[in-house]
């Protein structure tokens, strides 16, 4: 199943659950294990997601994958129908998630442990101010000078920055590394977590609002970039760690050295205190890579269903969502 979702009014993408709450509608695998149960399969839906976002942290794609055993034991649930009654459902509750793609996988396929590679997007725009005016300190910064639909989707940073400091830093994150550092106080309690990991690239370009320029006298103050970075996997908030002293170089507030030695010696060279965590809202998982031939089914697995004519009604809220046709099993 492949989903995206703004994260701003969940508490991450990992379902919450404890003793006197067994239904979670504050993660977003809460909301889509909710919006599978009206498909009425036998067992309760667990999803097992792919990549893991904290509160706030937005998704242009991730992924999960689920066990869904249709009443009929012959008879599976068509993926053409399990996106359109999920959507259905999340349309009608008002969430801010939509599936926007399903296929049947091979029972050894697992959603995490087969992922290739990760690529996360982090949006900054710098703010340019245009008279001494503009330049008075406001807070906060982010929703004083970005048009509202830019609000909570990327992170404003103040100039003078230094670009050309902030490439050579960022340079230095690609390849192997002991991302020490870069994790995450809960990753680095984890007894035996492996602080190691490998980023296959690093990029940061120009880039733009998500209207055009000209629709908005705020977007003349603004430049937007977009950081994106690739690796199979990362620490917790290992990427936001990482904008953040990228940041902190770009404002003079660190060195490009100081990077360099927080990834050579980080036994030596503990984590910068001059370097903040950049904002979640500005994060975005942006794609998540398999291996086709972890995907691809057996030959003749789907043959061995065909159409049956029965008519079924999924309900939403009492309301007739969609009638499909189940697949049945050929004896």
């Amino acid at each position: 199943m492949y989903f995206s979702y703004i994260g701003t009014a969940y508490r991450g993408v990992q379902k919450q659950i404890h003793e006197h709450n067994p239904v979670d509608m504050t993660t977003v695998q809460g909301v889509l294990e909710a919006a599978l149960r009206k498909l009425q399969p036998v067992q309760e839906p667990e999803m097992y997601v792919s990549s893991r976002t904290d509160s706030g942290v937005h998704a242009l794609m991730n992924t999960a994958h689920v066990d869904l055993h249709h009443p009929t034991p012959t008879a599976m649930f068509p993926p053409q129908i399990i996106m359109k009654v999920v959507n259905g459902q999340l349309g009608c509750t008002e969430q801010e998630a939509r599936v926007f793609h399903v296929q049947v996988v091979p029972e050894s396929f697992h959603s995490r442990t087969c992922v290739k590679m990760r690529t996360y997007l982090f949006r900054l725009a710098l703010y340019k101010p245009m008279t001494p005016e503009d330049n008075i300190q406001t807070e906060p910064l982010n929703h004083s000078v970005l048009p509202c639909v830019d609000a909570n989707r990327c992170q404003v940073v103040r100039g003078p920055f230094d670009m050309d400091a902030v490439q050579r830093a960022a340079a230095m994150f690609v390849g192997v590394h002991d991302f020490s550092n870069f994790a995450g106080i809960a990753a680095r309690r984890r007894e035996g977590e492996e602080m190691v990991r490998g980023v296959e690239s690093l990029t940061i370009e120009p880039s733009r609002g998500l209207l055009d320029s000209s629709r908005h006298p705020l977007y003349r103050h603004l430049q937007f970039y977009d950081i994106t970075i690739r690796a199979r996997s990362f620490l917790h908030r290992q990427i936001r760690r990482m904008v953040g002293a990228l940041e902190a170089v770009g404002q003079g507030r660190s060195t490009v050295e100081t990077i360099g030695n927080m990834l050579r010696n980080p036994s030596v060279y503990k984590w910068d205190d001059s370097i903040n965590v950049a904002q979640p809202h500005a994060l975005y998982l942006q794609h998540v890579e398999y291996d086709d031939n972890d995907l691809r089914l057996p030959e003749g697995y789907l043959q061995r269903y065909e159409i049956d004519e029965k008519q079924y009604v999924i309900q939403v809220r009492n309301k007739e969502l969609v009638k499909f046709k189940i697949l049945n099993k050929r004896s």
